[in-house]
């Protein structure tokens, strides 16, 4: 039974245990039928997927080709207003560059927040030139020191629980000064 299930599913061994010839005969005859289907099914197989090499060889081509999705564009071959939008790589860290020399030379930097606000509003159109805004923070130099990023920013607020020991019967029949007992908290102090 084991042998007629191992020949349905294409599994070829040699029968473990000793057969007659002519049961043997029927089996080969049975393997080149099932032989021969798996050929068939093989060959149908092989049209419809391909072969592991076929598609690693596809998907290098594409590859080559630079078929991947998202394509790389190449800046140059925008048109202008999108060229405006993109900044390149080096620009981009040139400026930084001589944003921080700035920075350094001068030792105070210029928020230029609400610069850009205005701006931001005059670009929507809800701002005209003769407008100004109102309670805007006038623009002032601020001293960078080095120090301020290692100083403290809150203030130091000093609260106390003041603890203490209840010495009730259980405790002075128990505990000693030795060994005193938990402590307790007896109040608090908030500064």
């Amino acid at each position: 039974k084991l042998q007629e299930i191992k020949q349905e599913q294409g599994i070829f061994h040699a029968p473990t245990s000793v057969s007659s010839k002519s049961s043997s005969t029927s089996k080969k005859k049975d393997n080149e039928n099932n032989n021969n289907n798996n050929n068939q099914s093989n060959s149908l197989n092989d049209n419809e997927f391909e072969s592991n090499e076929d598609l690693e060889n596809k998907c290098l081509r594409e590859y080559e080709k630079g078929c991947y999705l998202p394509r790389l564009v190449d800046i140059n071959d925008l048109d202008l207003k999108n060229q405006k939008c993109c900044i390149d790589e080096t620009v981009d860290w040139e400026k930084l560059k001589q944003q921080r020399e700035s920075v350094i030379k001068s030792c105070s930097v210029k928020p230029d927040v609400e610069d850009a606000f205005e701006a931001f509003v005059r670009s929507m159109g809800s701002l005209t030139a003769d407008d100004s805004l109102i309670n805007t923070v006038l623009p002032m130099d601020v001293q960078y020191l080095w120090l301020d990023k290692y100083r403290p920013r809150k203030p130091h607020v000093f609260n106390k629980v003041h603890t203490g020991y209840d010495w009730n019967q259980y405790n002075k029949k128990h505990y000693d000064t030795d060994n005193p007992p938990p402590k307790i908290v007896q109040g608090y102090k908030f500064n």
